[in-house]
Formats: structure tokens, sequence, C-alpha cells
């Protein structure tokens, strides 16, 4: 074998197996699951849906089954300068039970991005657990 031949198939082969680990290291990534893991809830949805210059938003939170209240305080935030920035006052909703719903609407000024973030705390006999979602 010539050696302009060798040193090919050798940067080939170099080239394969560096292809082959970094498939196989992404596919390990892939596979794993992103889990949302939360000390007392079992899920929290915001959403937001924004119309012109009416915001709708809605809140569902359900506790695990220690839960015995749930608080949470909403804050509308508008992008400014590719970064988000509370937008209006806050405003709350609270359960005496698992679960909490709310819903309502806000107005906004049109033409602009928003998203709707929820501090969440939930009560049980053994504490309380404090979580931020956004929608």
């Amino acid at each position: 074998m010539s050696r302009k031949t060798f040193i090919l198939a050798l940067a080939m082969f170099c080239l394969i197996q560096t292809g082959t680990l970094a498939v196989s290291s992404l596919e390990a990534e892939r596979m794993e699951p992103i889990i949302l893991r939360y000390e007392q809830m079992e899920s929290a949805t915001p959403s937001l849906s924004v119309s012109g210059k009416a915001a709708s938003y809605a809140l569902s939170v359900t506790g695990n089954k220690n839960v015995t209240s749930i608080s949470a305080s909403l804050q509308l935030q508008k992008k400014v300068n590719g970064s988000f920035q509370n937008y209006g006052t806050a405003w709350t909703a609270s359960s005496k039970t698992r679960t909490l719903y709310t819903s309502g609407t806000k107005t906004v000024d049109s033409g602009q991005t928003y998203r709707l973030k929820a501090t969440i705390t939930c009560y049980s006999s053994s504490g309380s657990s404090t979580e931020t979602v956004y929608s």
C-alpha cells in the first residue's frame, strides 16, 4: 500500500469513528426523557392567548395527594428588547383544596409578545413548596 493511500485510509477511519461517537452520544441524550419534578405539584398548566388588545389567561394546578391548599401569584410579562419584563400589576388566586383553576382577561398593547408567569405555592401538613412556571 502506498503512503498516500495509507494516510487517506487512516484519515477516513478517524472521520468515521468521530462521527460514530458523536451520533452515539446524541442518541443517548435524546433517549433520556425530560421529567419535571415538583415537590408537591402533580401538574401546573399556565396558558395565555392574545387577540388584539385582550389577553386571555388560564392556570390549572393539581397538587399531590398530601396538598391541602394552593396559592398562586400571576404576572403578565411583556417582551422588551429581547427579554421579558413584568407588565401591569400582579394578581393572586387561591384554593382550599388540592386543585386550583383561575382564568380571566387583561388589557394589553396590541402587536406585542407576552407570557404568563405563575408562582405557585402548594401547602401540606409537612410544609410548603413553591415553583414558578411560564406559559
